[in-house]
């Protein structure tokens, strides 16, 4: 929460309200997702796969809340934080972090499961990574532009007091930067 709470003032308003929807989304969704029987195959005698399609999930999700510019949790938060203040890429961020979390599971986890966890890592900081690829390319091909500029948020062009909702055209998208103006 402090993370948030730290994303909240540095990014604004905008921050808070999507960061805040996606934490009580994913609660949500996961305290529902006990009620129902296993959507996928169980995957426990194949760890390898488990651990491609769970980094894979994983990546998916947290690039897609990332390109938003939200968090869904303290690390995502921070990482954006270090995006914004030190120019340090998410995924390196992850990357390092995670690895410094599984590290100190050396004293409980056995190897085998830290290396599947480690694979997990590496694939979801991989998508992760293409996501922040995908976003960087957008916005260089978007009329508002603005070379070494940390934008997050991509929105389309509107008049002032209206709704400003993303459309599937990049061509007409321009930079919003993350702090109220």
């Amino acid at each position: 929460m402090l993370g948030i709470l730290l994303g909240i003032v540095i990014f604004g308003k905008k921050f808070a309200g999507v960061s805040i929807v996606a934490s009580v989304a994913f609660a949500a969704f996961y305290g529902l997702y006990g009620y129902f029987p296993p959507l996928l195959p169980d995957l426990s005698q194949v760890p390898i796969t488990a651990a491609v399609l769970g980094g894979l999930f994983v990546g998916l999700g947290e690039g897609l809340l990332l390109k938003a510019g939200a968090a869904s949790g303290w690390d995502a938060s921070i990482a954006l934080i270090m995006r914004e203040k030190f120019h340090i890429k998410i995924s390196l961020w992850y990357t390092v972090t995670d690895v410094a979390i599984l590290l100190l599971s050396l004293v409980y986890l056995p190897a085998e499961k830290l290396i599947y966890s480690l694979i997990t890592v590496v694939v979801s900081n991989s998508v992760i990574a293409l996501a922040q690829l995908e976003l960087s390319r957008q916005a260089q091909h978007s009329p508002g532009y603005r070379r070494g500029s940390d934008a997050v948020f991509l929105r389309r062009q509107t008049l002032p007091g209206k709704l400003r909702l993303p459309r599937l055209n990049p061509a007409q998208w321009q930079l919003d930067y993350m702090h109220d103006t």
